[in-house]
């Protein structure tokens, strides 16, 4: 059989095996529901994407600020979603599941067209598959922008492998629009202008190349090559910033200091590190630390990182995939590792989506050098000064013993993943699992109060949403939902109590206000009743006739209150 054929024989039976592992690994998905943990927002409660593909709709989507985002090309996936399956959970999981499974076997074919190692390309794309951290990204239905916006960076990664080859101006149009595409899925893909950069260097080697007509370096020449995409990604901050400050998602300074941040940062690049590691205890939040970082802990995740930096760019120029592996994560992380703080949450498993792929590709790469080495030092080679076959030369020998390392990695990693997805089965296995995994925090005791409370089960609600309050008072949703629980226990005053408490912390909140007139009116407060029932005209919300009829007779409408 001629080699050619041969290998593009292997290659498809490398992205047939990669697709079946992963849909095997995360086939529990497609079974989970919604969790009321922003699919709510993002779905289910939107109506913008729940009435489905419209003008109207595809309008709203290039809107700025709606839940701090402006992801237009996300929000008409989910849209679609609605059109083709309703609110039936199913067909949205299985849409993340096809994406990531499509991010897979990408990922594979990029790497091995970029690097010319079939086999290290494919534990690359094994490790990205079926990695627990990815679980977030692939099980929760309102991380769609991840799979999404990772799909088009690594299609934009094969255009620019294909324009590296033969440049022109055809070929550099095709990395433009799929990299534009990309950030209106999701505003993360900022750096990915500097990590074709690092590409340059490693894999696709253009570094080296010369132009004898060029008076230019080669970094400042594929430097200014990427001057159109910086400037998309300098136009997707500016927007998102806008959108962060419309939907009022970024913490002030006042709230999270700058040196707080910084220290998170700073732990947060070890932990994602630590978590690739150890995939366990894994949460769908992890939560900002009230008492803050100790000092011990910042100044030795600063140590260990400066150090890893120092070895990676020593080694840069004899094993240069470790420099572009280790400044892939690092740079990949920045647009969300916490200097811009959005949202209570110190890390998150989602963000580790893409940046992990570097550290994936140091593994892969890595592991065989170092047992060639072991091996060239066992046979006598001069194992000292390694001279061996560069590691990433497309004739070296596969190792039957990393084969065998690779596969029972990819098996634990599957079963842990396997393990981990059934935590997203529904809001109270996932919040419950979180508090296990990560103990007490209001935000998931408020979530799991909610959960119980939409499935009636009012004793439960109450204690975790008294919980909830319990460490965080300031909560205006989760007021209101403790309020709609005792008001469904009958406990009247308990609940307008409640509900004045969630209009005080957020007064435009007309749920609140709606629910207070009926409250009222079951304690006889007919004309305290009317006030929150001008209060809901005011905002936009209808009240029910049949309980302006019942207020009327008892109480009329005093004057001036009349629409």
């Amino acid at each position: 059989m001629p080699k050619a054929t041969e290998n593009r024989r292997n290659v498809i039976v490398i992205a047939v095996a990669l697709a079946a592992i992963t849909a095997a690994a995360f086939s529990r998905v497609p079974g989970n529901d919604f969790v009321n943990y922003d699919d709510l927002r993002y779905v289910t409660h939107n109506p913008n994407v729940a009435g489905g593909l419209s003008l109207e709709n595809l309008v709203w989507a290039f809107n700025v600020g709606y839940a701090g985002n402006w992801h237009p090309l996300t929000w008409i996936s989910h849209m679609l979603d609605c059109t083709l399956f309703g609110m039936r959970p199913a067909g949205h999981h299985a849409v993340n599941l096809i994406f990531h499974i499509a991010n897979v076997v990408l990922l594979f074919l990029v790497l091995n067209r970029m690097t010319k190692s079939l086999w290290r390309s494919a534990f690359v794309a094994g490790l990205f598959a079926v990695h627990p951290l990815h679980v977030e990204s692939v099980a929760w239905v309102a991380e769609r922008k991840d799979v999404l916006s990772a799909f088009f960076w690594i299609l934009t990664m094969g255009a620019y492998a294909l324009y590296a080859e033969s440049p022109n101006a055809r070929r550099y149009s095709a990395v433009v629009i799929l990299f534009a595409l990309g950030l209106m899925a999701k505003p993360m893909l900022v750096t990915l202008p500097i990590v074709l950069l690092l590409l340059d260097y490693w894999p696709l080697n253009r570094f080296a190349s010369t132009d004898k007509k060029r008076r230019t370096s080669p970094f400042r020449r594929l430097a200014w090559e990427k001057v159109p995409l910086l400037a998309l990604s300098a136009v997707s901050c500016a927007i998102t910033m806008i959108a962060q400050q419309r939907g009022h998602a970024m913490s002030s300074l006042q709230a999270v200091s700058f040196d707080q941040r910084l220290a998170n940062a700073i732990v947060s690049y070890v932990e994602y590190l630590a978590k690739m590691l150890r995939p366990v205890d894994l949460a769908v939040l992890y939560a900002y630390p009230d008492r803050g970082i100790p000092a011990w802990e910042v100044v030795g995740s600063a140590v260990l990182l400066v150090g890893l930096s120092a070895a990676a760019i020593r080694a840069g120029r004899r094993a240069p995939y470790l420099l572009v592996g280790w400044l892939w994560y690092v740079i990949a992380l920045v647009p969300v590792i916490g200097l811009i703080q959005v949202g209570e949450q110190a890390m998150a498993d989602r963000y580790a989506y893409i940046p992990l792929i570097g550290l994936f590709v140091i593994v892969s790469w890595g592991i065989p050098e170092i047992m060639q080495r072991f091996s060239a030092t066992g046979r006598g080679g001069d194992g000292a000064t390694g001279r061996t076959k560069h590691p990433h030369t497309p004739t070296l020998p596969h190792s039957h013993t990393s084969t065998a390392l690779a596969a029972i990695t990819v098996m634990v990693l599957s079963s842990l993943t396997w393990i981990q997805t059934g935590y997203w089965k529904n809001t109270v296995t996932l919040f419950d699992h979180a508090l296990r995994a990560t103990g007490e925090s209001a935000t998931a005791y408020a979530n799991l109060g909610s959960a119980y409370a939409d499935i009636k089960d009012c004793a439960k609600a109450e204690l975790y949403l008294k919980k909830a309050l319990d460490l965080k008072w300031d909560l205006p949703y989760t007021h209101f939902d403790y309020a709609n629980v005792l008001y469904e226990l009958r406990r009247d005053e308990d609940a307008v109590r409640e509900y004045r408490e969630a209009v005080r912390l957020k007064p435009d909140l007309a749920e609140a206000h709606r629910n207070l007139a009926f409250a009222l009116y079951e304690t006889g407060r007919y004309a305290e009743a009317w006030n929150e029932v001008h209060e809901c005209r005011r905002l936009g919300v209808v009240i029910r006739a049949d309980f302006l009829r019942s207020l009327s007779q008892e109480m009329p409408e005093p004057r001036g209150f009349a629409e």
